[in-house]
């Protein structure tokens, strides 16, 4: 294997534990991407429910809490199972980061990167892996990168079917 297909592997064992653990609290999970700074860092998972969602709006206007919706950085599952992720990112760190590339070689050094973490979920969704655990248009996957970007778009495309993606498209994608 190669290091893109070895961040494959370890990402998506990764995210099926995170995940399954995050199904255990009950919730109705609508959100779950992993986000990707522009700086290369490891990527983050997050995810949303409705009932989090909800709770954290009790005290918003209409404006914050649709902002409120889609903020990977705010979600109270931010970061969630991040035990599960340590050896995956201490992979994604082997490579080196930002610092280590001429500028060309890291834009496309991170798209590939990024690109099989997209790879991860397909592979996972595929698999049935999601739709095990909940109505696949219930809920939107993505690899989502900081500052956001045309291209988090058409992998949420890529990776949902239009029912799951609909409310974000309309409320938050770029």
């Amino acid at each position: 294997m190669n290091f893109h297909q070895d961040i494959v592997a370890a990402y998506k064992v990764a995210l099926q534990k995170a995940v399954s653990e995050l199904f255990l609290t009950g919730e109705s999970f609508y959100y779950l991407s992993l986000v990707v700074d522009e700086n290369g860092l490891p990527p983050v998972f997050s995810a949303w429910s409705r009932e989090s969602f909800f709770a954290a709006c009790k005290q918003m206007d209409d404006e914050q809490a649709l902002w409120m919706k889609w903020s990977y950085s705010d979600s109270p599952y931010f970061e969630f199972g991040a035990v599960y992720f340590a050896e995956a990112n201490e992979l994604w760190q082997s490579k080196g980061g930002i610092d280590d590339f001429i500028t060309d070689d890291w834009i496309e050094e991170l798209a590939k990167r990024v690109n099989s973490l997209e790879k991860c979920f397909a592979e996972l969704d595929a698999d049935g892996f999601f739709s095990g655990m909940v109505k696949r248009t219930s809920l939107m996957i993505n690899v989502e990168t900081t500052p956001p970007t045309e291209e988090d778009t058409q992998r949420a495309q890529r990776l949902n079917p239009p029912e799951a993606i609909k409310e974000w498209l309309e409320e938050a994608a770029e």
